[in-house]
């Protein structure tokens, strides 16, 4: 099973280039519903928007018994501003 946490953006990037550039440039993505690439190559798709349906969602990911894609659709700003993240210090 591969459970994607989908900001439709290259998050890990966004984070950086705000915190040292004050910024962001091409770390946006256009939408992809990776639960549907995965349903064309065969295996059991899930799609996720609210953290209450997580838990049912991997069950059936689970015992579905082929491989699994869990698209867990995400909020692009909490995503990239999480709790603590101003006591991390960047060194460039």
């Amino acid at each position: 099973m591969v459970v994607v946490n989908c900001d439709s953006a290259w998050g890990m990037e966004v984070v950086h280039m705000r915190k040292v550039a004050g910024t962001t440039m091409g770390v946006d993505l256009a939408p992809v519903r990776y639960d549907e690439v995965a349903r064309g190559l065969g295996c059991q798709d899930e799609y996720v928007e609210r953290a209450g349906d997580l838990r049912a969602a991997l069950e059936r990911a689970l015992s579905s018994e082929r491989p699994s894609v869990v698209h867990v659709a995400v909020n692009p700003e909490e995503n990239t501003n999480p709790p603590g993240l101003d006591d991390f210090h960047v060194h460039v």
